[in-house]
């Protein structure tokens, strides 16, 4: 479920599946050796990344700046854990070298996906209502 506060700002509910997916990652860790690659990869994508675009859609752009970086630093942590890395190695380019995008990008992508649906399939209809076009709504002829 999505944990709501006062304020819709979802740091809650960000704090509480960060601290999910970190108790996964933390259970995985002792197996780490005996997994392969691929295996890892899957792992994080399934077991802790999807915790994250799980709910995006009912916290969308409304989420700060510092709750994406706390979810780059789960995300970076994953990353070490599928290429065996050490706390500070960096992880930029083994993140590029899995063709991953870093989850601020992630989230934009997502944002574009809904938008896409709600002007291609006319779904969410909640949503559909609430949106307009530009020719909708000027009627200024410039030229």
């Amino acid at each position: 479920g999505v944990v709501l506060d006062r304020g819709l700002t979802f740091t809650e509910h960000i704090t509480h599946a960060i601290q999910r997916a970190l108790g996964r990652l933390r259970g995985l860790y002792s197996y780490r050796s005996l997994i392969p690659e691929s295996a890892k990869f899957q792992l994080m994508q399934s077991l802790i990344l999807s915790v994250f675009y799980y709910c995006y859609p009912a916290y969308g752009n409304s989420i700060s700046r510092e709750d994406i970086q706390r979810i780059q630093r789960l995300q970076n942590s994953a990353i070490r854990f599928i290429f065996s890395l050490r706390r500070f190695d960096h992880v930029s380019p083994y993140r590029e070298a899995a063709k991953m995008l870093p989850m601020e990008a992630v989230c934009r992508m997502l944002t574009c996906c809904m938008i896409h649906r709600v002007i291609k399939l006319n779904e969410p209809h909640y949503l559909c209502e609430r949106l307009s076009f530009r020719e909708e709504v000027s009627q200024l002829i410039t030229r």
